[in-house]
């Protein structure tokens, strides 16, 4: 499986978190091996050029295992949070944990794309056709809402490790209003977007140890919010499937390089 990801040009870059490309080809008698997607905060619009889709995927708030066979190819647009409102202009509540037609957000516009795109070689090719077309969506009503921009950056700052109140002072509006705008442009509450990045910073630094040395999990624990190493494993469990010793002991940790949502 051959996973790339590729950073936007500038015009871009306060939407799109990277753009990705996933390519392999059937290998006869090879076994296939899962991919374990796990949540990232982030929407996903995807072109399955093998298999004539283009689908949203929604914010995760829980694991996908995908066994992948056959030939793959795909190109992907990962938004950061937040950033895809200006060109799905949706509900991003109504898409968690789901995949939806990318049809129902962009009409034939969505298959004309595709159909462009597929007939281009090369992924930076492909890739430029993709912005050139995100960049005259771009009008004046693309700002983002900076309530949900700030408490992101204040999110992902802290490593999840902050609480609604503090958001609250530093935004100026209630929990409640705050929740309502991350539903709307996110999928998910302030407080759930935070255990995500909080879940997702445990992973990277887990995955950053020495290979000959298990993470020291309650260290991880103390230093990143959880009460205990038990509250980590439950809250693991909850966004990958399995307790982290499993999954680390794995090939799993090593395949996880689809995050489509």
């Amino acid at each position: 499986m051959d996973y790339k990801e590729f950073l936007p040009n500038l015009g871009l870059a306060k939407y799109v978190e990277c753009f990705w490309t996933m390519n392999s080809q059937t290998v006869i008698g090879a076994e296939a091996k899962p991919v374990r997607v796990l949540p990232d905060g982030c929407i996903d619009i995807i072109f399955d050029f093998a298999h004539s889709k283009q689908y949203v995927v929604g914010t995760m708030e829980r694991p996908l295992l995908v066994t992948v066979t056959g030939n793959v190819d795909m190109l992907g647009i990962r938004f950061k949070p937040g950033g895809s409102q200006p060109f799905l202009r949706f509900m991003a509540r109504d898409c968690t944990d789901k995949r939806v037609d990318l049809e129902c957000f962009w009409g034939q516009v969505g298959s004309e794309l595709f159909d462009q795109v597929i007939g281009i070689t090369g992924a930076n090719q492909r890739i430029a056709h993709m912005e050139k077309y995100l960049r005259q969506e771009l009008n004046a009503n693309s700002a983002l809402c900076p309530y949900v921009q700030y408490s992101v950056a204040k999110i992902q700052e802290l490593k999840g490790k902050i609480s609604i109140k503090e958001l609250e002072r530093g935004t100026g509006i209630c929990e409640r209003q705050l929740e309502r705008k991350f539903s709307k442009d996110i999928g998910v509450s302030p407080k759930a977007f935070a255990r995500i990045v909080r879940f997702a910073n445990i992973i990277k630094l887990a995955q950053s140890s020495p290979s000959s040395l298990p993470p020291n999990w309650t260290h991880l624990a103390l230093t990143h919010g959880y009460f205990d190493q038990s509250h980590l494993i439950r809250e693991f469990k909850e966004f990958s499937g399995v307790t982290p010793s499993s999954y680390f002991m794995s090939d799993l940790s090593k395949t996880q390089a689809a995050e489509l949502g």
